[in-house]
């Protein structure tokens, strides 16, 4: 008969407890008690939970919706979409906290990070209404008219604008042409957030001096302003260009008269009667100059 002969089975070496054995245990057995610990915290944290998760968004449209209740049931101007959106985010962010706590995970921070940026965009974007895709045509606006193109190039000729509400062209990536009108003058306020600034320089586009409080909209550094290449132009490019004109005939005198102090146009000093018109790019170009002339006509 086949006689059986017992064999040793392996076994792994115990690893060194930490302290002891040489260098390359005690490494070894650091590590493996680092692994140990990162399982256990693991396993100490639970899934995440549907209920609260669901109950938080509920909540968090709950509160954008009542934002947008007291905006439509108010008298003061509030802009509401983006106090809406950062409800809805100071919502959620709650509930991720109340999740950390409890030792849960959850997908709310993820899904508050969106809204969080949409919030921020909403409140630097100026307001346009009135959106076509694509324009390009010269418009003759009316106090309180608007005309926004999400592409394109739109010229605006504001020489029948009377007093009232301001005007406002608003173009998204393209080039706004502001003409000089001949027979009025114009308080003409522009917005680029992300492009250049280009005027004439001429006695029928002066541009205005801002108060040093005007925050945001008064960054107009010196050395920010550079010749244009079109020759007699002046150029002012970066992020969040804020420049305001008195464009036509009596372009000097309205400026004299004109007081820019405060982001909010609504506190400036503007003589009655005088025709408002906001030109705002969100990326591209706002240019300022005669019909016919070099700084128009040039690509």
């Amino acid at each position: 008969p086949t006689t059986l002969v017992p064999t040793a089975v392996p076994t792994a070496a115990p690893v060194a407890a930490a302290g002891f054995g040489s260098p390359v245990e005690r490494r070894a057995a650091a590590r493996e008690q680092a692994r140990l610990a990162a399982e256990r915290a693991r396993a100490r944290r639970r899934p995440g939970s549907p209920l609260l998760t669901s109950a938080v968004l509920g909540l968090a449209l709950l509160a954008a919706g009542a934002v947008v209740v007291v905006g439509l049931l108010t008298t003061a101007e509030l802009d509401v979409l983006p106090l809406a959106l950062a409800a809805a985010v100071a919502v959620m962010a709650l509930g991720a906290v109340l999740a950390g706590v409890r030792g849960r995970r959850t997908a709310l921070v993820g899904l508050a990070w969106p809204l969080a940026v949409l919030a921020l965009a909403a409140s630097v974007v100026p307001p346009a209404s009135g959106w076509t895709w694509q324009l390009d045509r010269t418009w003759q606006p009316a106090a309180g008219g608007g005309a926004s193109s999400v592409v394109g190039w739109l010229r605006v000729d504001p020489a029948d604008l009377g007093a009232g509400e301001p005007a406002t062209a608003t173009i998204a990536a393209g080039r706004l042409d502001v003409l000089v009108p001949e027979g009025a003058t114009v308080l003409l306020d522009v917005q680029v957030l992300a492009g250049s600034v280009r005027w004439e320089g001429s006695a029928q586009v002066v541009e205005l001096d801002a108060d040093d409080e005007r925050g945001v909209r008064g960054r107009v550094t010196a050395g920010g302003v550079r010749d244009g290449d079109v020759p007699g132009s002046r150029i002012d490019g970066g992020v969040n260009r804020t420049r305001v004109f008195a464009v036509g005939p009596d372009a000097a005198a309205l400026a004299e008269d004109v007081r820019v102090r405060g982001g909010d146009p609504e506190d400036w000093t503007v003589p009655a009667g005088t025709p408002e018109l906001r030109a705002v790019a969100w990326t591209g170009e706002v240019r300022v100059g005669a019909a016919g002339g070099t700084l128009l006509e040039a690509s």
